[in-house]
């Protein structure tokens, strides 16, 4: 989460007025569903547990119980639901809270969300680019 206030008496937009750089370098903020379909959940890797359908449970009298029957697919169906209901809820809170060309009043502080791609642990720093 980031936070940045405008100190300024203009309006700004930000990722156009000012942006963002990683130590001396500018960073492209990236877009929602760029950085959606790099984060999401696979959906897909769930479907392995149907490998636990053909499980047996063998009593001591030898006798068989089909219970991976109810295992595998439960599972599956369950993992698949909840993976795909975390990646819808992940895209509308990028949506609502991605900060790339919000517009910030003078005077009012913002909380959001920026995707960036960067390979070190710089600092973050807001520049102004009129100046």
């Amino acid at each position: 989460m980031l936070y940045t206030q405008n100190n300024s008496t203009e309006n700004i937009i930000f990722g156009k007025d000012y942006i963002v750089y990683s130590g001396n370098r500018p960073i492209t903020l990236l877009e929602t569903n760029f950085i959606h379909a790099q984060l999401k959940q696979g959906v897909p890797i769930y479907l392995l547990y149907l490998l636990l359908t053909p499980m047996q449970f063998i009593s001591t009298n030898g006798e068989s119980t089909p219970i991976g029957l109810v295992i595998g697919p439960g599972i599956t169906l369950g993992n698949m639901i909840g993976a795909g209901s975390a990646n819808s809820n992940f895209k509308k809170e990028l949506e609502n809270n991605l900060l790339n060309n919000k517009e910030i009043k003078s005077g009012e502080t913002v909380y959001g969300l920026i995707g960036i791609v960067d390979n070190g642990y710089n600092q973050l720093t807001l520049k102004n680019i009129s100046q």
